[in-house]
């Protein structure tokens, strides 16, 4: 008899001490995991009851994904015993990811961001990291394609202006890069093109980089020296 449940990643931790809350999937006598895109710190997980403790102050909103997507997992594997699919450990996890996949922001995006460090595209890989992580404080995890709406765009571009004091120019840049992942998302089918975010979203104008010219006599000065 399979299972899913929602546990936590506590075996591996990140820089703020979080760990991911995965989805266990369990079937003959094997256990795959699928991540859901959610961090927490250890003492705000409950592992008796898989959820995110009241203290958190997004608990609700964490513990509604959370059944959200253990509920949806279990829908897949309904579906699988109806058709009378072989189900293992490892035919679930495919059939809920596939079903992840389709649905998720952070989940194409992290698919995303590790292509470009395995094309060895290291400069641009660190820029884009850096900037889905403001996204990330901005956003949140999950984000579903759905409600990815231009409201969340101005958010964060809001949330640079006011917590880091970030120019036109440096918001602009951010926000290409959320772009071209949404763009690649619509080539690749996971975003109807009506549902483009930035369809209805204005960037950010870049003020004109001002250079300052030596005069004749710093010139003199810089040639006699």
């Amino acid at each position: 008899m399979a299972t899913i449940n929602a546990t936590l990643k506590t075996w591996k931790t990140d820089k703020k001490g979080q760990h991911l809350v995965m989805l266990r999937l369990e079937a003959g006598n094997r256990t795959r995991y699928v991540r859901l895109g959610i961090k927490v710190t250890k003492s705000y997980w409950n592992p008796k009851k898989g959820e995110v403790r009241a203290g958190h102050p997004h608990a609700e909103d964490l513990n509604r994904a959370i059944q959200k997507r253990i509920h949806a997992a279990e829908k897949v594997l309904h579906r699988m015993t109806e058709d009378e699919q072989s189900i293992t450990a490892d035919t679930l996890k495919l059939a809920v990811k596939k079903l992840t996949d389709s649905s998720d922001f952070w989940t194409f995006a992290d698919v995303w961001l590790e292509e470009r460090r395995k094309r060895d595209q290291v400069y641009y890989w660190r820029r884009a990291r850096a900037v889905l992580r403001k996204f990330e404080d901005s956003a949140g995890r999950p984000l579903t394609w759905r409600n990815f709406t231009f409201r969340i765009l101005k958010a964060f571009d809001l949330s640079m202006v006011e917590k880091g004091g970030n120019s036109g120019s440096t918001r602009a840049v951010a926000l290409k890069i959320i772009q071209t992942i949404v763009n690649e998302a619509v080539k690749d089918g996971k975003l109807k093109p009506d549902d483009n975010p930035y369809a209805r979203f204005k960037m950010p104008e870049s003020e004109p980089v001002k250079r300052s010219k030596l005069s004749a006599e710093e010139l003199e000065r810089m040639q006699a020296l």
